[in-house]
């Protein structure tokens, strides 16, 4: 029996929100996949690309991917890896830090050059996309854009020549269809030519998992270890097991099983302001979200607040550090991000022509008050109480005078 373990997107060194405590967390998440490995024991372990965040590693990172890889190289546990967009070297004339782990006999790189005359090299060549055993192909190819498809066709046109054996393509690009809204360049029409050459395509690039076994080839992504993006949290990546052996037919059957990665808490709240009459209303919502929130952890989550809608009351009364320091105190966060996408009540629309001076400003207070849910039923009297302290004033009134004089205003209305 042939098994596999197939990895994405580790992103190794990504502090997060500037917090190195998200380094750590893309750290630890490696390691519990390391830990599985050494538990199952498979023939190998594919990367199916953007093992580090950043092109430029830093030393701390790179001691992470030795001390994570060590164990396995020691396990005898080969590890197979291709570039992602974060991770490639060859566009520049630089090399990846792929290339590096690959010359320390930690992983072995699967590299391909798109203007080589033969995509896959001969026998007893040292580097290239190919890995082989006597019953086992894996092909690799790197981040390549829009420039994939095109390749596809050369590659099966290759595979053809060769003799038959179960076979992995990895490759680190998105599938269109797979994320709503997002376009990619390759489509499930573009791995029509592979069918009957290529078994497993283990995938990369796209953080969200999803497995499509009806499809020949069968398609595969494992998803991201941890969260690196807020959306990501909601479908939590891990790695795939794959176990493979042949069947009576002469092919192969093989059972994928998908295990999620555990991940520090991440928690989305949304709240719609559309009926929301007051920032008092809002903190209320906000309090009930927060309260349905589970117990707090080890590791502190990272909450989320995004306001929807449309406000009723002034903008300027919103107060978003109010609320950040709701949710601080609540939940004891890693991290809060409050992103307001609500929308502004309609404001003041063009007075009319030929209005007084007077009447234009007070057409202008009156419009603006009428933005405030809680003061619209009051709009007249207070734009005209506006009016007032503003002659008084320019009259040269005492302040105490002003002052009195809206009190007494505000009593009255009471009443």
């Amino acid at each position: 029996m042939l098994r596999f373990l197939h990895l994405a997107d580790l992103h190794l060194g990504y502090q997060q929100y500037g917090l190195p405590e998200r380094a750590v967390d893309f750290s630890r998440a490696l390691g519990r996949a390391v830990r599985r490995a050494l538990e199952v024991k498979p023939d190998f372990c594919l990367v199916a690309g953007d093992f580090f965040h950043h092109r430029q590693v830093d030393a701390l990172t790179l001691r992470q991917a030795i001390l994570a890889l060590e164990p396995l190289r020691g396990a005898g546990i080969p590890v197979l890896a291709v570039a992602g967009n974060h991770d490639l070297g060859w566009r520049d004339g630089n090399e990846s830090w792929l290339t590096l782990l690959h010359h320390l006999g930690l992983l072995t790189y699967l590299d391909l050059d798109p203007r080589a005359e033969q995509l896959l090299p001969g026998v007893g060549a040292e580097s290239g996309p190919l890995y082989e055993t006597d019953n086992v192909r894996v092909i690799g190819l790197p981040y390549l854009g829009a420039s994939l498809p095109r390749l596809l066709d050369r590659l099966a046109g290759e595979l053809r020549e060769l003799p038959r054996k179960y076979t992995i393509l990895m490759l680190h690009a998105g599938l269109e269809g797979t994320i709503p809204g997002v376009t990619e360049p390759l489509r499930p029409e573009h791995l029509a030519a592979l069918e009957g050459l290529v078994d497993y395509v283990a995938l990369g690039h796209r953080h969200r998992p999803f497995a499509r076994p009806e499809t020949s080839p069968q398609l595969y992504n494992p998803g991201s270890l941890e969260a690196a993006a807020a959306d990501e949290s909601e479908e939590p990546g891990g790695w795939f097991l794959a176990e493979v052996e042949p069947d009576e037919s002469g092919g192969w059957r093989q059972s994928v099983t998908h295990s999620v990665c555990p991940r520090r808490p991440f928690h989305r709240l949304r709240i719609d302001c559309t009926l929301l009459h007051t920032p008092g209303d809002l903190r209320h919502q906000l309090q009930t979200h927060l309260a349905d929130l589970p117990p707090a952890g080890k590791r502190r989550p990272i909450v989320e607040l995004r306001l929807v809608g449309t406000l009723l009351f002034s903008p300027a009364a919103l107060d978003l550090d109010e609320l950040t320091a709701d949710i601080e105190e609540a939940a004891q966060p890693l991290k809060v991000l409050v992103r307001n996408q609500a929308a502004a009540g309609q404001g003041p629309t063009a007075p009319g022509e030929g209005l007084t001076r007077a009447a234009l400003e007070q057409e202008v207070l009156l419009q603006a008050i009428t933005q405030d849910h809680r003061y619209r039923h009051r709009a007249g009297e207070l734009a005209g109480l506006a009016a007032e302290v503003k002659q008084m004033s320019l009259a040269g009134a005492a302040e105490a005078e002003i002052f009195d004089h809206v009190a007494q205003a505000v009593e009255e209305a009471d009443e």
